[in-house]
């Protein structure tokens, strides 16, 4: 195997630490920020082998094996994106409500008659 198949493997399982990791209760950004860093390292290895490796250089099932690894790495790229999305979307709802708690705990302790409208 090249050392393009290599890359790729190590890619995919960087790519997989870091969904397993946004799929968890509580993600830890210093795992995945670790996590991307490595995975922009090996992305960069592969880029350096792109001129001495190129697609005729590989036999039918060799090839195959990289374009499902590619393959591999498109869809978990496409989770990983949509995850961050959706805990992206899901901190947005948090931040407004505790917002809206807030200020009505604010109007509640600064008034005789509290607007309670926040909620």
């Amino acid at each position: 195997m090249s050392p393009i198949h290599e890359l790729l493997s190590n890619i995919n399982r960087s790519s997989s630490v870091i969904l397993h990791e946004l799929d968890g209760n509580e993600p830890s950004f210093e795992v995945i920020t670790e996590e991307l860093n490595q995975r922009e390292q090996l992305v960069s290895k592969l880029s350096d082998y792109q001129d001495q490796y190129s697609a005729s250089s590989f036999d039918g099932d060799a090839l195959n094996n990289l374009k499902q690894k590619f393959d591999t790495f498109t869809v978990l790229n496409k989770d990983i994106q949509g995850r961050a999305e959706q805990l992206l979307q899901l901190q947005k709802e948090k931040m407004a409500t505790a917002t809206k708690q807030l200020k009505a705990e604010q109007q509640y302790k600064s008034s005789r008659t509290p607007n309670i409208s926040y909620f």
